[in-house]
């Protein structure tokens, strides 16, 4: 297999999400401390992380205007699933086990 050269920007970029992981364990106990609950910490991470997300949607839509998302409807009960589990039940549970 060929090597493959890391940009310098992805590199940064790489050690900022290093860092944001392995703070966030941090982050929880002290939210926890100041009274926040499992529930609380969990929304506004994922109302964050979701603002982020439209920011990177919206930005790229107005670089490509030919960017599309396209989920098919078949598809949409197996997608709101793993998002029930993988956010609503998980980030809560690890929370309430910090």
């Amino acid at each position: 297999m060929p090597a493959r050269t890391i940009s310098p920007f992805n590199a940064v970029l790489m050690l900022c999400l290093i860092t944001f992981w392995g703070s966030s364990f941090v982050v929880v106990k002290v939210a926890l401390e100041e009274g926040l609950t499992p529930i609380a910490i969990a929304t506004f991470r994922f109302l964050i992380a979701g603002g982020l997300f439209v920011i990177a949607l919206v930005l790229n839509k107005s670089r490509n205007r030919d960017y599309t998302i396209l989920v098919e409807g078949r598809d949409f009960l197996k997608l709101l699933l793993l998002a029930l589990m993988g956010v609503t039940f998980f980030f809560p549970a690890q929370y309430m086990g910090i």
